[in-house]
């Protein structure tokens, strides 16, 4: 297909640079992202540790409540089945942390689709919260420039956040949704087979992982009390 950018940057080999701005943006939502997985997991990690602290204390009562050699799997047994506390499952990441894992670059073809709503972009940033004229013209005539070339214009997204801030939730994705594009129908089958083959690979690698791991009945001095195999 030809240079998209000058430099380094070609469609199909490397990513399209982004302006600063948008870049700084999207990497504090990614960092919002993180942080909400990271707060899933401690609570769901609490959750796990509880339920196992609930199994090994009644699972010792039965342990104390049999006569002669004990059978510990028959006291997990019984534990399990009479507090019904299903395991909790380990989190997967959130859709939120993958969408923004790379905030400061977009794919060539994504950016290449995105050209003509970046111009409209620039264009209504532009023209909003009553700017001086010198500085209307000077972001009028760097908006096409800067929707090919990111580094050349103004940064996008203000411009994305004045339109929602103008129509609304619903008039704003209405808008975003009848934006032209370049061969946006071509370019959505791209990505959207290569999504369903990212979204295979990831899941099969999910699966082997769980497949793989033990899980440990503790007492409630961390004392491994038995190693039990994970068959989800």
């Amino acid at each position: 297909m030809g240079p998209l950018l000058a430099g380094d940057n070609l469609v199909g080999s490397k990513r399209v640079q982004l302006h600063p701005e948008d870049a700084a943006k999207f990497a504090a939502e990614h960092k919002a992202a993180l942080d909400a997985d990271d707060q899933r997991r401690s609570e769901m990690f609490a959750a796990e540790m509880l339920r196992l602290d609930h199994i090994a204390k009644r699972k010792a009562e039965y342990d104390r409540m049999q006569r002669g050699p004990r059978d510990q799997q028959l006291s997990y047994d019984l534990a399990t089945e009479e507090l019904g506390i299903p395991a909790q499952r380990r989190p997967e990441p959130s859709f939120d942390t993958w969408a923004t894992s790379q905030p400061e670059t977009r794919s060539p073809l994504v950016h290449l689709i995105s050209i003509p709503e970046n111009f409209v972009y620039q264009s209504l940033d532009a023209l909003s919260d009553q700017k001086p004229l010198p500085e209307i013209g000077d972001r009028l005539a760097k908006a096409l420039p800067g929707a090919v070339f990111p580094g050349m214009g103004y940064p996008v997204e203000p411009g994305r956040e004045h339109m929602y801030k103008e129509l609304g939730p619903v008039g704003g994705l209405i808008a975003e949704f009848s934006m032209p594009g370049l061969d946006v129908a071509a370019g959505a089958k791209v990505l959207s087979s290569a999504g369903r083959r990212a979204r295979n690979l990831y899941e099969a690698a999910d699966a082997a992982w769980r497949g793989a791991r033990r899980a440990d009945l503790v007492d409630r001095n961390g004392d491994v009390i038995r190693r039990l195999r994970n068959t989800r």
